[in-house]
């Protein structure tokens, strides 16, 4: 019977590689295989996250730069349209006040060229009245008489 048990024991040995022999090659080999792939697939994925991560962390910086180069931008026209509209309004307000100022001046002078022609006018009426009263008062009007009047008036 001690022959038997060792023979058992060398057939349940044998039994046992033989196993573990078939678990390796149908079971283990392949599970580590899938597990090597399913790690490779997480580092995989892993990295694209930190890639994309810092992508965006880029992009964000990126853009927020950009932001702040437009405002800054923005600023500078409003500023600068401000400053045209300014120069504008001034230069609008002179040319309105040198329009006015040359509007009161041709007026000015064509009061006074009228101011000037209503003296004349009345000027020759009074010395043609001062004439005919001479004439009337003296009886009869000498071109002396209508000269010296005419001269100094």
């Amino acid at each position: 019977m001690g022959e038997f048990i060792g023979g058992s024991f060398v057939i349940q040995l044998v039994n046992f590689a033989v196993v573990l022999f078939l678990l390796n090659i149908l079971f283990f080999k392949p599970y580590l295989k899938y597990v090597r792939e399913q790690e490779a697939k997480q580092e995989e994925l892993d990295n694209a996250h930190r890639v994309i991560s810092e992508s965006r962390a880029a992009a964000a910086h990126e853009a927020k730069a950009e932001l702040e180069a437009a405002r800054a931008k923005a600023k500078a026209l409003v500023a600068d349209a401000q400053s045209r509209a300014a120069k504008e309004a001034a230069a609008a307000v002179e040319a309105g006040q040198a329009e006015g100022r040359r509007a009161a001046e041709a007026g000015l002078a064509q009061v006074e060229g009228e101011r000037a022609a209503l003296e004349r006018e009345l000027k020759a009426k009074a010395v043609d009245l001062a004439v005919r009263l001479n004439a009337k008062l003296l009886g009869s009007s000498t071109e002396a008489n209508e000269q010296f009047i005419r001269k100094n008036a």
